[in-house]
């Protein structure tokens, strides 16, 4: 596929918006679930207790190299966590797979599918070699509104600003290219 064409080294505009170096680095995967959900920046603040509830809700799935996690187009339904292993983020325009970002471990992509109610996808997802990710569906984050609201308050709190530094990241990239 013609993920980056021209093989440009730059990193595209909607790159930019899955690389937020404040929510980036963190532990290395742990044994458990929860142990890995420590270890991710988006969770911080929220104690263990608290991961113990989501971690009771997240479906761990693998992923072979090149395969689909979800297309543009589809509706969201679950946000995703990278394990371990990568994931390249790309949208088809005229034709052409153009490569957004590559993701790794500890990053998450599909916000939107916890904040909306089956928004399509704007992007396509695929492995990029073995991943391990763990996916919470629309339908299970509903049902830990209900068992555990405090703790999806603390999620939709993070989802919120990364939402926002994503839009915040855009805008000053168009005004960058508008600049030129």
């Amino acid at each position: 596929m013609g993920r980056n064409p021209g093989g440009k080294d730059r990193p595209s505009v909607a790159g930019l918006l899955y690389r937020m170096p404040s929510m980036l680095g963190g532990k290395a995967a742990a044994p458990s679930i929860v142990e890995f959900l420590a270890g991710v920046p988006a969770f911080q603040g929220v104690t263990r207790k608290e991961l113990n509830q989501l971690a009771s809700v997240m479906l761990e799935r693998s992923y072979g190299d090149g395969e689909s996690i979800f297309d543009q187009g589809t509706p969201s339904a679950a946000f995703y966590l990278i394990r371990n292993g990568s994931v390249d983020m790309f949208r088809s325009a005229g034709g052409t797979d153009v490569l957004i970002a590559t993701l790794g471990p500890n990053e998450h992509f599909g916000e939107l599918a916890l904040l909306l109610d089956e928004a399509p996808r704007q992007i396509s997802a695929t492995s990029r070699g073995p991943s391990d990710l763990l996916a919470l569906s629309r339908p299970d984050f509903e049902t830990l509104i209900e068992r555990s609201p405090v703790v999806c308050l603390k999620i939709f709190r993070v989802l919120s600003r990364v939402v926002a530094l994503r839009f915040k990241m855009l805008l000053e990239a168009i005004e960058g290219s508008a600049a030129e």
